[in-house]
């Protein structure tokens, strides 16, 4: 067998493979989004796909309790050639309501960082976690995070699941107290969340953005939706 053949046998081979894998990726994501329409059309939400220049994705709209509410999940791209090494692309996944919000100032809950994640050098955990999750997380926003403070709350399990900060320490109790510590305990064992409260609203967004199954999309609406419910029941302290 001379070298030729061999060359298109490989090339065959190659081109079957890639072949395979696009229609399995094809069918799956079309099982995915036959699911999520299925999720949609029963819980009264309205399923969008997107598919634009520099975003692709789905967004979904819904009202919980008189409270419109918006979740994506998008491959976002930059209009710049990435760099040797590096992409250009990112996944964005998070669920957002504008009918509750701050007057001023950050209320924030994250998820605890893993050892691996913990500082090497001085600096320490809360600084740390400032800079790397919280100051990535409000991208041009970050100048709001100036003053902002750790806020002890909740239970021994809640404290070893979760960090809260904030520039008003009575904004943490208001937005978690009952219905909102508990829909984050009965997130436990998923992907890490943080939390975001601001003047533009509340925004529920993962560390590790990735394809999610329906029935993960549905207890991540159920988050949000406990939050604002939460946040909403109680009036403001003086």
């Amino acid at each position: 067998m001379n070298d030729m053949v061999v060359s298109l046998i490989v090339i065959a081979v190659t081109a079957v493979f890639v072949i395979g894998l696009f229609v399995f990726l094809n069918q799956r994501k079309q099982r995915e989004m036959a699911a999520l329409s299925a999720l949609a059309g029963a819980r009264g939400w309205q399923l969008e796909t997107v598919q634009e220049r520099l975003a692709t994705g789905y967004r979904i709209r819904g009202v919980t309790d008189g409270m419109p509410w918006t979740f994506e999940s998008m491959i976002l791209s930059q209009d710049t050639p990435a760099g040797p090494g590096s992409t250009n692309t990112h996944a964005e996944i998070h669920w957002h309501t504008n009918a509750v919000g701050l007057a001023q100032g950050v209320a924030a809950v994250g998820s605890q960082m893993t050892s691996t994640e913990m500082p090497a050098a001085l600096g320490g955990f809360q600084q740390m976690l400032l800079d790397k999750v919280l100051g990535l997380a409000f991208g041009e926003e970050a100048g709001l995070l100036a003053g902002l403070k750790p806020v002890p709350y909740g239970s021994q399990e809640f404290q070893r699941l979760y960090m809260c900060w904030a520039h008003e320490a009575d904004s943490i109790p208001r937005l978690l107290d009952g219905m909102g510590e508990s829909g984050l305990l009965a997130w436990r064992g998923n992907r890490r969340l943080l939390i975001r409260l601001t003047a533009k609203g509340l925004d529920v967004s993962l560390h590790e953005a990735g394809r999610l199954q329906p029935e993960e999309v549905e207890r991540l609406v159920a988050v949000g939706s406990a939050l604002a419910r939460s946040w909403q029941s109680k009036p403001a302290w003086d």
